[in-house]
């Protein structure tokens, strides 16, 4: 029976993180209908409903470190590969050798260093990523060279957007590497007939704004505010999403004065909160992850730029969402949600389909590409 190790930002409570795991997870039994999945987390106690999240699927949960033994490895989604938060000059100096000698000459001095010193050097196994961002790292990150010695480790790697294609191809990785889109478009693994909400007529347009505690900049929340506060007097039903309760505990409490619906899956079920939001006519969202469920529920979305990756996901549906740079002022923020509110929903969907429809062939590819190296997969389905 086949060991399937899954790795994300997975146990944190994070929507998009856990409709990554969820689709995974489905996906793996899929394939290997006989294998036990184990997930594995950084995160603490909150992980306890990951099982019951999946149905049961995933029966084990551990820690990331040291990684389980396994036939297979698969990193399932998620912009894991950035870091903004700077370090010290110590860091700036390895950062820099790093980048002169490449990764993988790093990733096989670093395999020989833990040797000498009797600490565990990895094994070898097929690891593979699906739907991996690349973002950016602070030029003196203290997560780079752990970031780079994982990516030499990789033999076939998905990536879910052109920048972050371009960033590891020139790596001169082993790994293959395929571009495609993010895992999120493949909604038949997460959605039930139920989620698509349940749209009420009224003449009041309903506005859900994601809203992500951003460490890098806070004064963008404040102008957020002002835009939910004028919505809500000009007659619009304004409602706050908040897809992280932990991280984001400041942006709920800064709030407060809105009705306020918080994913924390011990809870609430996936269904029920996915109904919520599929009720709404526009999504205002600086989570990437925001836009991707509004265009699976026909809704158009404003992205608000916080970050690279928000245009990024923008790019993926280019005539259903409209993206709004920072630093945001009001007056155009104002006026790209006039603007977005009369986007069709068939436009919408269109640029959906076309996501899923990429995301539907990569995934096809990857499992005959894990039929030709993995010996078990005569557990394949079907």
């Amino acid at each position: 029976m086949p060991i399937i190790v899954l790795r994300g930002y997975y146990g944190f409570g994070n929507l998009g993180d856990d409709i990554l795991m969820l689709i995974c997870s489905k996906w793996v039994k899929e394939v290997f209908p006989n294998c036990d999945i184990i997930v594995c987390t950084a995160g603490n106690s909150r992980f306890s409903y990951i099982p019951k999240l999946t149905g049961g699927l995933v029966k084990s949960v551990v820690s990331i470190y040291p990684e389980p033994e396994a036939d297979l490895i698969i990193h399932g989604g998620g912009g894991t590969y950035f870091d903004f938060q700077p370090g010290n000059w110590k860091y700036y100096l390895l950062n820099k050798l790093i980048n002169g000698i490449g990764f993988m000459h790093f990733s096989t001095l670093l395999k020989r260093f833990r040797l000498l010193k009797g600490w565990p050097a990895g094994r070898d196994r097929i690891r593979i990523g699906l739907g991996i961002g690349v973002g950016n790292f602070v030029f003196n990150s203290k997560k780079y060279f752990v970031k780079a010695a994982e990516l030499a480790d990789f033999d076939l790697m998905i990536t879910r957007d052109r920048s972050s294609f371009k960033r590891l191809k020139e790596k001169h990785l082993k790994a293959e590497i395929w571009n495609s889109t993010d895992l999120a478009f493949l909604k038949e693994y997460w959605a039930v007939e139920t989620d698509t909400g349940i749209k009420v007529d009224s003449d009041q347009k309903r506005v859900g704004f994601v809203i992500r505690w951003w460490k890098m900049d806070q004064s963008y929340l404040e102008t957020i505010h002002q835009c939910a506060g004028k919505l809500a007097a000009d007659g619009y039903l304004v409602s706050i999403y908040v897809f992280e309760k932990e991280l984001d505990q400041p942006v709920s409490e800064m709030f407060n004065d809105f009705n306020r619906y918080i994913w924390d899956p011990k809870e609430i079920g996936l269904s029920k909160y996915l109904e919520l939001f599929g009720r709404l006519d526009l999504v205002v969202t600086s989570r990437a992850h925001g836009a991707i469920l509004a265009s699976a529920m026909d809704i158009p979305s404003v992205c608000i730029g916080i970050d690279p990756k928000l245009r990024t996901f923008h790019d993926m549906l280019p005539n259903g969402s409209s993206y709004v740079e920072c630093p945001l002022l009001l007056p155009k923020l104002m006026k790209s949600i006039d603007t977005t509110l009369r986007i069709p929903a068939e436009v919408v969907r269109d640029d959906f389909a076309a996501n899923r429809r990429i995301a539907v062939s990569s995934m096809a590819l990857v499992k005959k590409w894990l039929q030709n190296r993995v010996d078990d997969i005569k557990y394949q389905a079907g």
